[in-house]
């Protein structure tokens, strides 16, 4: 299945910035983010409030708590579930 991923600029640089501060253990190629409609949209998991667990160590539908950070810097906690299966977006956002 092909879709278009929206990612916008500042994630861009978020995920370069990261990358190069954690090389080289960075595991690239990893986004965490939604799917809707042949549409992905990349959306930003925690970058320090999670440590030392990475979104590649967490089940899909998992219901451990994490912690989520929009774009906009607003941050909340969620299930790993409802962000990756029931597709919840940033509460002040939405």
């Amino acid at each position: 299945m092909i879709a278009r991923l929206i990612l916008p600029r500042a994630l861009r640089d978020q995920i370069a910035r990261e990358a190069k501060a954690a090389h080289p253990s960075e595991c690239c190629g990893l986004i965490e983010g939604t799917y809707n409609k042949g549409e992905a949209q990349a959306v930003a998991w925690h970058p320090t409030r999670n440590a030392p667990l990475t979104p590649d160590a967490i089940a899909e539908q998992s219901n451990r708590k994490m912690w989520f950070r929009c774009l906009d810097g607003h941050e909340w906690q969620s299930t790993v579930g409802n962000r990756t299966v029931l597709g919840q977006r940033c509460p002040v956002c939405a």
